[in-house]
């Protein structure tokens, strides 16, 4: 008998642009600037320097999946205004905030 595989499905919603816009910018991570564009395909993009660009896959209200990386996921946090202040990684060793830079 096989070993038995789960993989987790990701299920894509529809965001309008107007709401994307709400989450670009610049985050500051670990002493690193994010960006976070729109790309494309009128989906989120992440830029981390070092590393290749993330495209974020809407899932859920201002929570995405990572494009080609299991387990990762990004959540916007907004604040009683609906500003976007932050957003969370969450990834299998634990959880890592980035905080928004106000120009």
């Amino acid at each position: 008998v096989n070993d038995i595989e789960f993989k987790k499905e990701i299920f894509p919603i529809t965001v309008k642009m107007d709401d994307l816009q709400n989450y670009t910018g610049e985050y500051k991570l670990q002493g690193a600037i994010v960006k976070v564009k729109i790309g494309e395909k009128n989906s989120l993009i992440a830029t981390i320097p070092g590393q290749p660009d993330y495209e974020l896959i809407p899932i859920k209200e201002d929570e995405f999946s990572v494009k080609g990386v299991s387990d990762y996921s990004v959540k916007f946090e907004k604040d009683d205004k609906g500003s976007v202040t932050k957003f969370i990684i969450t990834q299998p060793g634990g959880t890592v905030i980035a905080e928004r830079v106000v120009n």
